[in-house]
């Protein structure tokens, strides 16, 4: 039996992911201090339920959308799978956090200027 069979953990882990995403939104922030560590921000992910521990790429991915200020970070959407990543130098899976972009209203498209497959001619000349 496998202890992680048995209980939902309350960080989650790359291994939780099993090649899904999860997108979610911020419910809280706070920080934890673990033994033999500094201080870490937890994100608790609202729909998911779990937390995850951030590294310092994971809070900086945050920071550069939603600010310095943890406190404003509540209610914002976020994207978390895993990833391969570099841990003491070895490659390993690790849980990555991403900002959604949001496709952006009335935004064109740079093939909008083209209305037909025809109109990009023929490069190959095939008939």
């Amino acid at each position: 039996m496998n202890i992680n069979d048995i209980a939902t953990p309350t960080y989650l882990k790359a291994s939780d992911l099993q090649g899904k995403e999860i997108q979610d939104v911020i419910r809280k922030t706070y920080g934890v201090e673990f033994e033999g560590a500094k201080k870490k921000i937890v994100v608790e992910l609202a729909r998911d339920g779990r937390a995850v521990v951030l590294n310092r790429t994971n809070r900086d991915t945050i920071a550069s959308a939603y600010g310095a200020e943890t406190d404003d970070w509540t209610g914002k959407p976020v994207v978390v799978r895993a990833e391969t990543t570099s841990f003491q130098g070895r490659p390993t899976l690790g849980v990555r956090v991403h900002i959604p972009v949001a496709p952006q209203k009335g935004a064109e498209s740079p093939f909008d200027q083209f209305n037909s497959p025809a109109e990009f001619g023929n490069p190959f000349n095939f008939n």
